[in-house]
């Protein structure tokens, strides 16, 4: 996969988006700039406040969200916030009951994750990023029909 341009600069603070047909490439570009899949030519680095950051450090320094991204089905969504934050911590002042209130699933709290709708699943995967102790947050959120670009 070629990405356009010799250089790119994306800076915290800054929000980009990067739209095209099915095929193009935006999940992979995601993927490779969150540190999921090395590029097959040239080289990104990764810096945090002045320092470098190793690429196998990456996934601490960012939140993710996509619809592609899977959830552990077999356990509660208690039980997967428990887990979550074992690895990516909230964000302070922020704990599991508050998020699960934050999310509107105060009643789905004991309910296996399986058996939540498509859209439950989305507002959790966006949760779990949205409110993660990360300096950065990438989002692939696929744009409605009506406004995608042809």
């Amino acid at each position: 996969m070629d990405f356009p341009g010799p250089h790119a600069h994306v800076s915290a603070g800054h929000s980009y988006g990067h739209s095209g047909p099915n095929g193009a490439g935006k999940s992979t570009l995601l993927n490779t700039l969150s540190g999921q899949l090395l590029p097959s030519a040239g080289t990104l680095a990764y810096e945090h406040q002045g320092q470098q950051i190793p690429v196998e450090e990456v996934p601490a320094y960012l939140a993710y969200a996509a619809p592609y991204l899977e959830l552990i089905e077999e356990l509660t969504l208690t039980e997967l916030l428990q887990f979550h934050i074992r690895f990516k911590p909230l964000r302070s002042g922020f704990t599991p009951e508050k998020l699960i209130s934050l999310m509107y699933l105060e009643k789905s709290r004991h309910k296996l994750v399986r058996d939540f709708s498509s859209g439950m699943k989305q507002r959790l995967k966006l949760a779990l990023a949205l409110y993660a102790e990360a300096p950065s947050y990438c989002s692939m959120s696929p744009l409605p029909t009506s406004t995608a670009p042809e």
